[in-house]
């Protein structure tokens, strides 16, 4: 009705997108292995946001994708470390 205050409707995935940007942020800043992990809640959430009609928060595709950052940037230093290894013992033989 015109006049009476109307009542926001609150995302109800937001509180739970909150740990997803801690640990995407967490994971790009001082522990790599968290990427995946924000990654993959990242997806759970905006799967079931998606499917119960609301948008993924914010926060929750924040986190998802520093993630996804710090899931490449891990995985390219593992490759590099491999091939820094396998170099190393080649030349040693």
């Amino acid at each position: 009705m015109y006049g009476q205050a109307q009542a926001a409707m609150v995302n109800p995935f937001e509180a739970r997108g909150n740990n997803v940007m801690i640990l995407g942020i967490l994971s790009l800043v001082c522990c790599g292995i968290l990427g995946p992990i924000a990654w993959v809640q990242g997806n759970g959430i905006k799967g079931e946001a998606e499917s119960a009609g609301w948008p993924e928060p914010g926060n929750s595709k924040a986190g998802r994708i520093c993630g996804i950052v710090s899931t490449c940037l891990l995985a390219v230093g593992v490759a590099f470390y491999a091939i820094a290894f396998i170099a190393a013992a080649a030349g040693s033989s």
